[in-house]
């Protein structure tokens, strides 16, 4: 599986890596094994990583993906907001930002 950024964490289930876009720290998660104990093991490694780095992390979801959208609630993200922005042809593209803070007391 191919992520973008640094990666910053990666076994047999899931990596998780760090882009820098605009200076805010986008979060890009790939899961190969899905499951309730993967899931909060995923949850538990951002919890862990968003605050050794003592910063928010976003995520950006199409607004047609609900499959993304369940995974960041369950692994703590909060949506935010839409944002409009281009796809890679340079098309309108509504996107949803999502944010896990690392002050969260709820993540």
């Amino acid at each position: 599986m191919t992520l973008r950024g640094e990666i910053l964490y990666e076994d047999d289930d899931f990596s998780l890596s760090l882009e820098r876009v605009s200076g805010h720290a986008l979060c890009h998660c790939g899961v190969t094994n899905s499951s309730v104990s993967i899931i909060r093991k995923c949850k538990a490694v951002i919890r862990r990583l968003v605050c050794e780095k003592a910063e928010d992390g976003y995520a950006l979801c199409s607004k047609e993906n609900t499959k993304l959208k369940r995974f960041l609630k369950l692994v703590g993200f909060q949506y935010i907001r839409n944002i409009w922005g281009l796809d890679d042809q340079g098309k309108d593209q509504i996107l949803e930002l999502w944010r896990v803070g690392y002050n969260d007391k709820s993540v």
